[in-house]
């Protein structure tokens, strides 16, 4: 049974009662286990796990929103939203999800021909 977080009604309620644990994932793949609580927001989760994944040399820098997983669908999360109020819950799992346009390896190659062919050019004339 999958538990919605809640904000506690209670302020003195210790920090370890009311984290749940996610997973967040890179666009790999690679998962990791976090605590989070109702007022982190999607942002504060986005730094701490870029910051896991690169320590563990699983991500390279750039520049990541975080969606949450719900069926076949994934969610995005703007920045300042805060988990408990998008429905995170114990189990979930986020992805992080690359804000870089995306290079196909073929038109890395085509570059390198085309940068080839005009110093050849440049050379034969």
């Amino acid at each position: 049974m999958r538990t919605v977080m809640t904000s506690p009604t209670d302020d003195q309620t210790p920090p370890s009662e009311r984290c749940i644990g996610v997973t967040v994932r890179t666009p790999a793949g690679a998962g990791r286990a976090f605590a989070v609580e109702p007022g982190d927001t999607a942002g504060q989760l986005t730094i701490r796990a870029l910051n896991r994944f690169e320590r563990d040399g699983l991500i390279e820098g750039g520049s990541y929103r975080i969606g949450l997983l719900r069926g076949t669908s994934i969610i995005d999360l703007a920045v300042d939203a805060d988990l408990g109020d998008v429905g995170v819950a114990e189990g979930d799992v986020l992805h992080l999800l690359s804000t870089e346009p995306q290079v196909d390896g073929v038109l890395d190659v085509l570059d390198v021909l085309e940068r080839i062919r005009r110093h050849l050019q440049r050379t034969a004339a």
